[in-house]
Formats: structure tokens, sequence, C-alpha cells
């Protein structure tokens, strides 16, 4: 199975690149400022901040699944525009898609978290993360059937 994971040159895309190189995957992952040292990984240069750019890179690729693990504290550009555009892109190519983000789920205050943390996101509302009305639900669409396996 082919996995882009964008995102993958940050601490959480780093690890999914490697478990999922581990599981026999073939893995693109794209980084931003630099690649990382992991041999084996398609790496390709693109800022999610714009949409064309994700979505020619999906079109391009045309993974099986699209793994999204790129984040910008205090960045909605990045953070939830990216995201969207990410999402637009794996949509396009009829991808599976998935969406993390280890600061949607804790505060990003400690040095590392495991199972037996509490779940505080940094970007609740009280957070650091802007909060500003979204222009309306993304709806997107897709053949897959919602019970569909990886």
């Amino acid at each position: 199975m082919d996995l882009l994971v964008v995102g993958g040159s940050g601490f959480l895309g780093l690890e999914i690149t490697r478990q999922a190189q581990l599981a026999g995957h073939s893995v693109m992952a794209t980084f931003h400022t630099r690649v990382p040292p992991i041999p084996g990984v398609g790496w390709r240069m693109v800022d999610i901040r714009h949409r064309d750019d994700v979505t020619a890179l999906a079109l391009q690729t045309r993974p099986d699944v699209v793994i999204n693990a790129a984040y910008r504290q205090s960045d909605w550009a990045t953070t939830a525009d990216g995201g969207m555009h990410v999402a637009l892109a794996a949509a396009a190519i009829d991808a599976r898609l998935v969406h993390v983000s280890s600061d949607a789920v804790f505060s990003g205050t400690a040095a590392s978290y495991d199972e037996t943390y509490l779940s505080i996101p940094s970007n609740r509302g009280d957070g650091p993360m802007p909060q500003r009305p979204s222009a309306g639900p993304l709806m997107l669409s897709s053949s897959r059937s919602p019970d569909a396996r990886m």
C-alpha cells in the first residue's frame, strides 16, 4: 500500500513514517524546511498552505492513504486551512484520509506523552490556537465505502 505522510518531517510524522516503513508500506512523506535522514522514503517538499501545491502532489503520487500530521502552533493557515487542503486533495484522488495531531490531543507542555495522560488540547478555545469562524462545514464525498479498511 502506498502512503503519503504530510508533515512527515515533524515529530509525529517521523514516527508515522518509520512505523509505516516497518509495516512494509511504500512511503512518501513531505517536509517544509529540511529532509529528515530516513532512507527509503520518497521525500517531497510542500507547503500545505498552498492548495494547488497539495493537489498537484496528490495527483502526481496517487497514494492509497494520505496521513496528515502537519501542524504549526498558533498558525491557522497551516493547521486549519492546510488540513482542509490535504483533505480536498485526498478526496480528489479517492484516497483514504487520516488526520492526526498530537497538540489536538495534548497541551504540548510535557516533553512526551503516553496513554495515561489526560487529554487536554492546546487548541480547545482558551489555548494558543486562534479561534475564528469558519466558512462553514467542509463536505467531502468519496466513492469509498465507510467501512472500507486500510
